[in-house]
């Protein structure tokens, strides 16, 4: 990432440790596809915490957090990553972000 995506990166970093918390709670709900990727990630973890049980190692989940918080800095950006794109035959992801 270049630097003037660094606020925007920071920003979703922030949202990745608010999903943890979130997910940490047994109360919080799912969130909706109108969160960002990296609050998504940060939930999933926090789920996971709070469970004891990883759904993957931890080299791994590094590697999904850079890539949630690519895809989302690109997206603010109006920027499309490879793995945002849609594979052939598979419907396009929903533009909509909260």
């Amino acid at each position: 990432m270049s630097g003037h995506d660094r606020p925007l990166k920071e920003s979703f970093l922030d949202e990745m440790i608010e999903g943890y918390r979130d997910g940490r709670d047994p109360d919080s709900p799912e969130p909706s596809a109108n969160r960002s990727a990296s609050y998504r990630h940060g939930f999933s973890n926090g789920r996971d915490d709070h469970a004891g049980t990883p759904r993957a190692t931890a080299q791994m989940l590094r590697l999904m957090a850079h890539k949630a918080i690519k895809e989302d800095v690109a997206k603010a950006c109006g920027t499309a990553t490879a793995a945002a794109r849609p594979s052939p035959g598979l419907p396009a992801r929903s533009s909509s972000n909260g």
